[in-house]
């Protein structure tokens, strides 16, 4: 892990040069390539985003294994040069930064953002090549994570990406949360069950 991380940083260095030497690099209009704030949040969305989505599908996350993740990726941030002071250390904290993230992002993406957003939906749909139980199994794949895509972004971002309308799919999350909610409860409750699982 500590190695890809720094990888990671390696690469970045040398992307970050290459953009800021490019001609048409507009440092004032676009910053700085992969900036500190870009690092932070995306390691936000692996640790503070999932503790809470988790809690909306039913898991039973508990504030301290929030917390612990948010540790976690805070540590692997700063293997990967962010800077720990700006890594949030509570639940509290990691919200702000999200919410303050929804507020002024999104409608600045632009159509690298829908591309992105499009390429993210796409990369779970069938192939040409795709028959029998793949082809099934990858359509599945697909409706799902539609339906998840759309019941955690907030409606205007999903609408300013122009992503597919999930129809019932999008009430996939809603519908699993009483088993979902069930089976965690019975799982730690039970160490059977947690080691059964």
């Amino acid at each position: 892990g500590v190695r890809t991380a720094v990888r990671v940083r390696l690469m970045h260095v040398f992307v970050r040069k290459g953009l800021l030497r490019h001609p048409q690099w507009d440092l004032d209009a676009w910053g700085m390539p992969i900036s500190q704030g870009d690092a932070l949040l995306t390691l936000i969305a692996g640790s503070i985003a999932p503790g809470i989505g988790l809690k909306l599908m039913g898991y039973r996350a508990t504030r301290a294994e929030i917390e612990a993740m948010l540790h976690f990726w805070r540590y692997v941030g700063h293997v990967m040069g962010v800077q720990p002071r700006w890594y949030p250390a509570t639940v509290e904290e990691g919200l702000s930064l999200l919410f303050a993230s929804f507020i002024k992002g999104p409608k600045k993406a632009g159509e690298d953002g829908r591309n992105l957003a499009h390429s993210y939906v796409q990369s779970f749909a069938p192939s040409p090549s795709d028959h029998g139980f793949t082809l099934m199994r990858k359509k599945l794949d697909y409706w799902m994570e539609l339906g998840m895509t759309w019941f955690y972004l907030p409606g205007d971002t999903y609408r300013n990406h122009q992503l597919p309308k999930p129809g019932v799919w999008g009430l996939l999350p809603v519908l699993q949360f009483p088993v979902v909610f069930g089976l965690e409860t019975i799982r730690r409750h039970g160490r059977w069950a947690d080691d059964w699982r």
